[in-house]
Formats: structure tokens, C-alpha cells, sequence
């Protein structure tokens, strides 16, 4: 018996209704992707967006708690007073990291 590749066996599958058969597993599985894939996209979303908010926030009492930190003057002279050791000092690396 001669070994048969997919061409030899293409008509075949055209002429049983296989396709229909195939189209008829399709659908539903296309639409319950579907049913599943948005509602977890818009819950991604919603808690990639709390997120965002959340670090918004921290951000926010960061900069009222060391509003000196934004002072231009601050900035200019950070380098040469810099002391590592000082708790300001890791505050305001903290900060500009």
C-alpha cells in the first residue's frame, strides 16, 4: 500500500463534510475565548490601572511629606552635600530613584 500524504487525503476530507464538522467545533470554541478573553481584559486593565493609581498616590505624599526635595536650590547643591549616611539623604535618593 503506497503511503499517503495530506493532498492524497484532501479531497476526501472535502467530500465527508468534514469541514462543516470542523467549523461546527470552531465556533463555539471561538466564542468562549471570547466570553473568557473580555471580561479578563477589562479586570487586567481596571487592576493595572489601580495600580498605576496607587503608586500616583504614593508619589503624591512623597512629595508633600519632603516638598524640599523639589526646591531648585536643593538640586544644584545635592552633590556636593551629599552624605549617605544621613536619613535625609536616603530619603532624597529614594525619592529621586
Amino acid at each position: 500500500m503506497k503511503n499517503r500524504v495530506f493532498k492524497d487525503y484532501l479531497p476526501e476530507l472535502l467530500k465527508k463534510d468534514y469541514l462543516l464538522e470542523m467549523f461546527k467545533m470552531l465556533i463555539p470554541a471561538l466564542f468562549g475565548f471570547g466570553l473568557g478573553y473580555f471580561p479578563f481584559h477589562q479586570q487586567y486593565d481596571a487592576t493595572e490601572r489601580g495600580k498605576l493609581n496607587q503608586d500616583l498616590n504614593q508619589l503624591l505624599v512623597m512629595n508633600m511629606q519632603y516638598s524640599f526635595v523639589e526646591d531648585t536650590a536643593v538640586i544644584a547643591r545635592w552633590d556636593k552635600q551629599r552624605v549617605t549616611s544621613r536619613d535625609s539623604s536616603l530619603k532624597y535618593d529614594a525619592y529621586c530613584i
